[in-house]
């Protein structure tokens, strides 16, 4: 094998491996990114859907009244009007995101036509809008066409964003523990070395498979001379797969 083979690889396979404290905090990591997608997305849709109820209802059985305008928050994408208003001498609050079309409306304007429930007043909305999934959509010409999901959206685009970084993460524990398990160990020798762009240091290496093949690789880690001799595990079906040994996530369990 060479004097660059430790003495755990030289043994049958599949290996025994444990996870190191590293490996057990980006599995714990990768799960939680994933439980997070998980319960943003059934938020967002839980959330829509009673919004979809509470729309139908307010079309429905719902009554208009006169509001005042407590507050206008003005955002990036939208303005958030917070408001009043008075259903048998009891006072009741509400705000909702303002389409693009209706901002220069509100402003200047204390007064606002409220939609709520006689039966629940804690559910209303502003007469001239409702919620929508799109909020940069045209207005019809009564004004009842905007739905304003926003809120749920961005629970949705963060669910995109952060479950797959948690697959990512479960993907590269899981093609790590694989070159562990049933990776053949060879000779490997730094070509270059760089920093990173990150911190760090960019390895290159090349070595010599069963074969006879020449096959290259790159890693992140410590900084290496070139020339320097290193260990690399590789899978015999497709060497292109291969990293250099030992692992930061997980050992060979002797």
């Amino acid at each position: 094998m060479g004097a660059n083979i430790p003495s755990e690889l030289t043994g049958s396979l599949p290996r025994k491996v444990r996870a190191t404290g590293s490996g057990i905090y980006f599995a714990l990591a990768s799960l939680t990114f994933l439980a997070i997608a998980v319960a943003g997305a059934l938020w967002g849709a839980i959330n829509t859907v009673q919004q979809a109820q509470q729309r139908a209802a307010l079309r429905r059985d719902s009554s208009v009244t006169s509001g005042e305008i407590t507050r206008i928050r003005k955002g990036k994408s939208s303005d958030v009007v917070y408001y009043t208003f008075t259903v048998n001498e009891a006072s009741f609050m509400g705000k909702a995101e303002v389409p693009w079309q209706l901002r220069n409306n509100l402003r200047g304007s204390n007064r606002l036509p409220i939609r709520y429930l006689p039966a629940n007043p804690d559910v209303n909305h502003p007469a001239a809008w409702e919620w929508c999934l799109f909020y940069w959509l045209p207005l019809s010409t009564d004004l009842i066409h905007l739905p304003n999901f926003s809120s749920e959206l961005q629970w949705f685009f963060a669910a995109l964003i952060v479950g797959p970084v948690g697959i990512v993460f479960l993907m590269g524990l899981r093609s790590e523990r694989r070159l562990l398990t049933e990776g053949a160990p060879a000779a490997g020798v730094v070509t270059k070395c760089s920093r990173g762009a990150r911190g760090g240091y960019s390895v290159e290496y090349e070595f010599r498979t069963d074969d006879g093949c020449v096959a290259k690789g790159s890693s992140s880690g410590d900084r290496k001379a070139i020339g320097a001799c290193i260990c690399i595990l590789y899978l015999l079906p497709n060497p292109r797969r291969n990293q250099p040994y030992p692992s930061p996530n997980y050992r060979v369990a002797e």
